[in-house]
């Protein structure tokens, strides 16, 4: 275990009982820069391997704001932030250039409106 007797202003101190996002963050980038290894990491703030790894997972998906508890429901039930910026990319364009002599979302509506019995 690495000697963290004087605890390095950017990491919480190990009895923390409140974990806001920012503090999670600090203890997943000690581990990505080497500060700490995720063996150390987990015995010293008392975290399980599943618990970490879940953190990585949520800021790799969907930054710090991931971590946040409140949100936590939202971004697991939310494909990961990159591919749904992608996915409405391309929902957007197929949408701005539809299939030539298509009749557009608003017409059928005219067509329904223009066919049914008074």
């Amino acid at each position: 275990m690495p000697d963290i007797t004087a605890n390095p202003p950017d990491l919480p101190p190990p009895d923390t009982k409140r974990w806001v996002a920012r503090r999670k963050a600090a203890i997943v980038n000690a581990v990505r820069s080497g500060e700490m290894n995720i063996e150390d990491a987990c015995r010293y703030y008392k975290l399980s391997t599943e618990e970490f790894a879940a953190w990585e997972r949520a800021i790799e998906a969907h930054g710090v704001a991931g971590l946040r508890v409140t949100r936590l429901q939202v971004y697991r039930d939310a494909p990961p932030t990159r591919l749904a910026k992608s996915r409405e990319t391309a929902r957007s364009s197929e949408a701005l250039s539809p299939t030539p002599g298509a009749p557009t979302p608003a017409a059928h509506i005219l067509m329904a409106r223009r066919n049914r019995p008074d």
